[in-house]
């Protein structure tokens, strides 16, 4: 059995043998960098109720409002996702949403995102029919008076072989964004590409094919994707710069009518050969960040009109080499929260605008690769832990809801 890691720049994002990683388990309670008087804000653990042994609940993660979504790609074999709901401030398991299918190795819920009451669910290892072979799919659930039900199977329209369509999902309203990084627009192979679907009424259709203007072989477009309104950024962190080999870099993308044009190509100013700018990326409104964990690092980027201009550097004030500062992201109007889930554990720094992106507040939890994904919606963030241990059974993984606006 194969399996895909993690958006992780320490190693290809192709179909590799399972890695055994022995996950440090640690236990800390949230403590800030900066400033040190200030309290930990409130903190919630979630579990799977009936998660397996390796299942890695907390691969992915997403929330909007009050509701969150969780994929555990390996649980069972074959992944599942789950729903959590939050009433006067608890938060409880809804539901738990597989594939119809139920194969072995599909990987569902490798990634997830949630908007409103739609969520979709990346399973990249899924056949989209059975002559062609694991191009990868995405389903749609959509929630109703009755719980949460599948409205719609999403595939490429030229799906191919290990395609690996479904690695990165995103949604905004009734537009959702999938990478398929190892897609291969002729003749680069594994350059990528990225779909974008609409719904009208309760039907899916594809809209657009996105690749990048200059595209080459192994850039693996679409290891990342984020999507808002009529914005889309696609990541491409294996992606030559100038000459230099996985610098990378995420390529913005906007719809007028229905056509989708590439507005902007965002590199970071001071990246270097094996950077991996790109790995992970994340967009509100006009500002845009870009993790690039091959140096410990993410990068703001804010638009006026046209034109995106880089405005920050992130780093961590504690940082080491190989803490993977950067592998996931998220924005909101306040905040940016990067996640570093090899620092002794994992980690998640969270910076605020109002400071200019001054020292971060640190957020710990009890290890296990906590870090390793990344949501924030309004107030409130959620990171995995994937290879947390829970009742004794290795990597079933968890997820930590933090409360930014409340201190505990």
């Amino acid at each position: 059995m194969t399996t895909y890691l993690k958006k992780s720049p320490s190693t290809r994002p192709v179909r590799v043998f399972r890695l055994v990683v022995l996950a440090t388990i640690l236990t800390a309670l949230a403590a800030p960098v900066a400033p040190a008087s200030a309290s930990p804000p409130a903190q919630t653990k979630l579990i799977a109720a009936a998660g397996t042994a390796e299942a890695k609940f907390g691969t992915s993660v997403s929330i909007d409002g009050n509701t969150a979504v969780v994929g555990g790609p390996d649980e069972g074999g074959m992944g599942a996702a789950y729903v959590f709901t939050r009433r006067g401030g608890v938060w409880t398991e809804e539901a738990t949403l597989v594939s119809p299918v139920r194969a072995d190795g599909e990987k569902f819920g490798y990634d997830v995102a949630i908007s409103g009451d739609t969520i979709v669910v990346g399973a990249p290892s899924a056949e989209q029919t059975k002559p062609i072979g694991e191009p990868g799919v995405a389903y749609v659930f959509v929630r109703t008076p009755r719980g949460w039900s599948q409205q719609a199977k999403l595939a490429p329209s030229d799906g191919k072989t290990d395609d690996a369509f479904g690695f990165g999902v995103a949604i905004s309203g009734d537009t959702i964004l999938i990478g398929a990084n190892r897609g291969t627009v002729l003749p680069s192979i594994d350059s990528g590409a990225a779909y974008v679907f609409t719904r009208a009424g309760n039907s899916w259709s594809e809209q657009a094919k996105l690749t990048p203007a200059n595209g080459a072989p192994d850039d693996n477009f679409g290891f990342s994707v984020a999507l808002s309104g009529d914005t889309a950024v696609v990541g491409m962190p294996r992606g030559e710069v100038g000459g230099a080999l996985g610098q990378g870099s995420a390529r913005v993308f906007i719809r007028r009518g229905s056509a989708w044009t590439e507005q902007a190509t965002l590199t970071a100013a001071d990246a270097l050969p094996g950077d991996w700018v790109g790995v992970s990326t994340s967009i509100f409104g006009d500002t845009v960040v870009i993790g690039a964990s091959g140096q410990n690092s993410a990068y703001v980027f804010t638009r006026q009109g046209e034109a995106w201009t880089q405005a920050a550097k992130l780093t961590a004030p504690d940082g080491t080499a190989g803490d993977q500062f950067g592998h996931s992201v998220t924005a909101t109007d306040e905040h940016v929260a990067v996640g570093a889930h090899t620092d002794d554990g994992g980690s998640v720094y969270v910076f605020s605008r109002e400071s200019g992106w001054g020292p971060p507040t640190k957020l710990r939890a009890e290890g296990g690769l906590f870090g390793v994904s990344v949501w924030m919606s309004g107030s409130t963030l959620i990171s995995g832990a994937s290879f947390m241990a829970v009742d004794g059974k290795r990597a079933q993984g968890a997820a930590y809801v933090f409360d930014l606006g409340q201190q505990s």
